[in-house]
């Protein structure tokens, strides 16, 4: 039995993060969960390999475990990628895309990307456009 498949046998009923509700599945807040599912797939707490974070000025930190890192070096084994605000969103997709395929679950890749533009939409302000004035009516012409 590996070390993630013991570890989630005991957080998976026993962990403060998880979400329950009559008649739904079970959600969690997991900090590097990218889809909110309490799964030993998407956990967060068991392998780590993606961690999306993003601050109030909208800058987004993606940090991953490097695939060569042994599990006893926890602050070496980890990499970390900063992505400002005026870089765009196209930028910090590609980032994490980028730092999903480099890690030890390059499957989640696609996951990490869904949530970089999730959370820079929801950080978006819309404005409304006014209505443009209607054109003044021409003139009917004499017939």
């Amino acid at each position: 039995m590996s070390s993630d498949q013991l570890t989630w046998l005991l957080l998976r009923k026993w962990t403060s993060f998880t979400i329950k509700g009559q008649g739904t599945p079970v959600f969690t807040r997991e900090p590097g969960n990218l889809q909110n599912v309490h799964s030993p797939v998407y956990s967060g707490l068991l392998s780590g390999a993606v961690h999306v974070k993003q601050s109030k000025n909208g800058d987004f930190t993606i940090n991953h475990r490097k695939q060569d890192a042994s599990h006893h070096h926890v602050a070496e084994g980890r990499e970390s990628q900063p992505v400002k605000r005026k870089a765009g969103l196209h930028r910090a997709v590609q980032t994490a895309v980028g730092s999903a395929k480099s890690s030890e679950r390059p499957e989640l890749s696609r996951l990490a990307a869904a949530r970089v533009y999730n959370l820079s939409s929801s950080q978006r302000v819309r404005h409304r456009r006014k209505k443009a004035a209607p054109a003044a009516a021409e003139t009917k012409t004499e017939a």
